[in-house]
């Protein structure tokens, strides 16, 4: 028997009044939607909104269809109060009838049928929205088996099918009792290739291997899903065998096509900043001090593309340390010379921004014209701690311009007296920290760039296609790497030529400034570069045909010949 929620009161972030969740619904994190609450609601309920990551609001404030339909887009009452319902209503659902994203409902269970068991129905043009769709067998095999030749005698029949299994397609031959007839049905089309003899590929093959290959999925998860479902799938050593002859290379033609795309822009780029700013960073792969492989990741900081990276491996008793600095030692010098073959510049590159690691620092003592900055994020945290250490709570008041003419006169914080011996104890503490260790020399070669942010993000992204709890040796790893890359690189174009956009603020705490902060999420990806790497593999495995394909047909001709003639 299920567990009963349990009831929590929450307190409304327009009156303030504590009721139950059941009561309440959600402010909505849709970003115009929110601007039209706060224009109803007044300040003090924005202000509210910021001090929780899900505030609510009392459905009092609310239009009745609000209680009925939560995900509705209906605004509140001007002020909280319902003077004319029903004109206020309309207005509302007109002024909010052009959002994109409706409120997080929160009190809703995960595993909840809203809809009252019925499945969505939504009416679409299948010719342009679907290439392929699941069906039933027992269905689908009544129509098929159907003679057509001696329906035309008004016969009806259903001819005896021998199917052949073809990866995820069917092949199936189909014989009349009857009329003797026969004929051929293929669950998918084959790709043709003129003078090509010996069997044919299916296409659904490649549809099914690419879009394995570039979500970041891998064979034994839809495997699993496919017995399950009981849809026809590859065999391990089939699906190995389509990633390595076609998958693999469609990949890398793209991740080589993007690259040059890449490293284009940059060139106009360095060619009219007389430079440009690189920022580097090392990702490994398994937590803790036992990485086997570490792959390191070059960035241009004002477009955020990724130029390059090198994926380095542990050799046995080595230290996993120093694949970082192994890493660096490959990629970095590839870019420069990348630069200035295209560039013609003499130092393309005017600086390099990486986190304080000593390795790193070393190696950029080779590169005397390129500028070596440390990331501020580091820097920042480590004051950020110690001054947590001394003071049970922390107020930082942010200076954005200082000529040092006088204190902000916008400030929230009280000058420090002298005089004060409060005020004296804390200047000294605040002076102790800043003058700690190397404090004072490592602040000239902080990065002005906050520039590795961009590249946790990218390694944040790389986590889907290499999840840290399994092991990848180094090409399947330098692969998947790619894939990452592509992606990434993808999204910070859509993003550049305004076709992604922030569509809501996301809330969340964060640890490191200790205080709730909001994410951006921005709207759905096209990813267009998997389609265009399904494309790659589709024109590659048109022209090949595997030795393992050749002898599974081969092994089932032989088959089908032995178990005619012992029928005879």
């Amino acid at each position: 028997m299920p567990a009963e929620k349990r009831a929590v009161r929450r307190s409304c972030a327009f009156c303030e009044c504590s009721l139950y969740r059941e009561e309440m619904v959600a402010v909505t994190k849709n970003v115009e939607e929110r601007k039209i609450w706060i224009r109803k609601l007044g300040t003090k309920f924005s202000e509210n909104c910021e001090k929780t990551a899900d505030p609510m609001v009392c459905l009092t404030h609310f239009p009745p269809k609000k209680a009925t339909n939560r995900k509705s887009k209906v605004a509140p009452y001007k002020n909280g109060i319902p003077r004319n319902i029903a004109g206020d209503y309309e207005d509302d659902d007109d002024e909010l009838s052009d959002s994109s994203e409706d409120e997080v409902e929160e009190d809703i269970d995960m595993f909840e049928d809203t809809t009252g068991g019925a499945d969505d129905q939504i009416s679409v043009d299948i010719s342009t929205t679907f290439e392929y769709v699941l069906c039933n067998w027992k269905l689908l095999l009544p129509i098929i088996s159907k003679c057509h030749n001696c329906l035309r005698h008004n016969i009806d029949t259903n001819a005896q099918p021998e199917i052949s299994q073809r990866c995820v397609a069917l092949q199936i031959k189909f014989f009349c009792e009857k009329c003797s007839n026969t004929w051929n049905w293929n669950s998918s089309e084959i790709i043709e290739k003129k003078g090509k003899p010996g069997p044919k590929q299916f296409e659904v093959n490649s549809r099914m291997a690419v879009p394995i290959a570039t979500t970041g999925n891998g064979f034994s998860k839809i495997a699993a899903l496919c017995r399950i479902l009981e849809l026809p799938f590859f065999s391990k050593q089939r699906f190995h065998q389509i990633m390595k002859t076609s998958v693999k290379p469609a990949i890398e033609k793209m991740y080589s096509i993007q690259k040059e795309e890449v490293l284009q822009k940059l060139k106009l780029q360095a060619v009219q900043d007389d430079g440009i700013n690189l920022a580097g960073d090392g990702q490994y792969d398994s937590r803790g001090y036992s990485a086997m492989i570490c792959r390191f990741s070059i960035l241009d900081i004002k477009t955020k593309y990724v130029v390059d990276f090198e994926v380095a491996r542990k050799d046995r008793g080595g230290n996993s340390m120093e694949l970082e600095k192994v890493g660096h030692e490959v990629c970095f010098p590839r870019v420069v010379q990348e630069l200035k073959e295209r560039t013609g510049l003499p130092n393309p590159i005017k600086s390099f921004t990486s986190d304080r690691c000593v390795n790193l620092a070393q190696s950029m003592k080779k590169w005397p014209n390129i500028e070596h900055f440390f990331d501020s994020w580091h820097w920042i945290r480590s004051i950020r701690k110690d001054i947590g250490e001394n003071y049970k709570s922390t107020v930082f008041d942010r200076v954005h311009n200082c000529r040092h003419t006088g204190p902000p006169h916008n400030s929230s914080m009280k000058s420090l007296d002298l005089n004060d011996k409060t005020d004296e104890w804390a200047l000294k503490s605040l002076y102790s920290i800043m003058t700690k260790g190397n404090r004072e020399r490592d602040l000239n070669s902080v990065s002005p760039h906050f520039a590795t942010s961009a590249l946790e993000s990218f390694h944040s992204l790389a986590n889907s296609y290499l999840p840290k709890e399994k092991f990848y040796d180094k090409e399947p790893y330098k692969l998947r790497s790619k894939l990452a890359s592509i992606h990434w690189n993808a999204l910070q174009t859509d993003e550049a030529e305004g076709r992604r956009k922030v569509e809501a603020k996301i809330p969340y705490f964060c640890k490191t400034k200790k205080k709730i902060i909001f994410k951006s999420r921005k709207t759905p990806a096209r990813n267009e570069w998997r389609f265009r790497i399904l494309q790659f593999a589709t024109l590659r495995l048109s022209g090949y045909v595997t030795d393992m394909e050749v002898a599974e047909i081969r092994a089932a001709v032989e088959q089908n010949m032995y178990s005619t003639t012992n029928a005879s």
